[in-house]
């Protein structure tokens, strides 16, 4: 008997995507944009706009084949345009005083000003988005999660790679190469827009590469960055021995790629009742906080487990500022590495 996977419970962030609590929520935004008197109108418009959006975008995910996710999402990506003028705008402008706490925020504010373009390029580059960046995303996001072969998705064919049968994982792979490579132009073509899109909006705002700009998001210097890359090399002799006795103990003479994942051990399968057991198990060794956060996230749902047709491939978290609430997405196959993403991403939402 096939184990029931549950879907995320999305109602409490709002109870559909057309319904009125989503639209009166950007009608708020709309209004607190239209009269920014501060920083607690612009922090309340950030909670709000980040709310609908990461909402819109997490229903997409799990089927950018429904009519009803892509309007909501064309209406959030129109949001999103208007805030990202709005809040360039106030934070270009922005001298007021503010409590020490927000030294850090305001250090990054002078360093994200020095990078702005004049408000008129940033005007044009925040509507122009729409149909640039957002719209090779959005075909990309589309491409990856309703291509396939034989009534397997994309997503589904990678969930092989952790397969026990060696010709189950080498059709898999083969599968994909062939219908990547059917769907290549598509594909280049969104990966250059995107990427292109990124190259020249940050060489405009004066950043050195779209790297240093990543870095500056990310909070992270390029010591730290050059530091986990020179780790990383250090350690690629460890990784080198180890898929050399793997190879061996499956009785090969060299691993292929589809032979990377392949599961070693008796291990097996894990239901995801014993997943949500081992990720709370584990939290609890060092943190109760922890391990209760996960069994409300659990029990309230708060996971969309399954792989299924026209969702998306890949696993994150994703946060609802107005509700205090988060929500994990995930493709569920049963392997460790299942398991591994959801004790992961869990503590992102914790």
């Amino acid at each position: 008997m096939t184990e029931y996977l549950p879907r995320w419970d999305m109602t409490t962030i709002y109870p559909a995507p057309d319904s009125e609590e989503f639209l009166q929520d950007i009608k708020r935004a709309e209004a607190l944009m239209g009269d920014m008197r501060g920083i607690d109108d612009f922090n309340r418009c950030a909670a709000i706009v980040t709310t609908v959006a990461c909402y819109a975008e997490a229903l997409l995910s799990t089927d950018t084949s429904s009519r009803a996710f892509l309007e909501a999402g064309g209406k959030a990506d129109l949001l999103s345009a208007e805030w990202e003028k709005t809040s360039t705008e106030f934070l270009r402008n922005f001298d007021g005083d503010l409590p020490s706490e927000y030294s850090y925020f305001l250090e990054n504010l002078r360093i994200e000003k020095a990078h702005m373009m004049s408000p008129a390029e940033e005007d044009l580059a925040a509507s122009l988005a729409l149909c640039g960046a957002s719209g090779w995303e959005r075909l990309q996001m589309t491409l990856s999660s309703s291509i396939g072969v034989g009534g397997e998705t994309l997503t589904e064919l990678r969930s092989l790679a952790y397969a026990e049968d060696r010709c189950v994982r080498e059709k898999a792979f083969r599968d994909e190469k062939r219908i990547l490579k059917e769907h290549s132009s598509a594909i280049a073509a969104s990966l250059s827009g995107i990427k292109g899109w990124a190259l020249e909006i940050e060489r405009r705002r004066g950043w050195e590469s779209p790297l240093d700009r990543a870095l500056f998001s990310s909070r992270m210097s390029r010591a730290s960055l050059d530091a986990l890359l020179s780790s990383i090399k250090d350690s690629l002799p460890v990784f080198r021995r180890y898929l050399s006795w793997k190879a061996r103990y499956l009785g090969l003479e060299k691993l292929s790629f589809y032979d990377i994942f392949a599961p070693v051990g008796k291990g097996g399968k894990y239901s995801y009742e014993d997943a949500k057991g081992i990720v709370i198990s584990a939290y609890g060794s060092f943190s109760q906080d922890m391990a209760a956060f996960a069994r409300k996230a659990y029990s309230s749902n708060w996971v969309d487990v399954p792989p299924c047709p026209g969702k998306t491939g890949g696993a994150y978290d994703t946060f609802f500022p107005l509700r205090g609430e988060s929500r994990i997405f995930m493709n569920f196959d049963g392997t460790y590495n299942s398991v591994s993403t959801l004790a992961h991403e869990t503590g992102h939402a914790y």
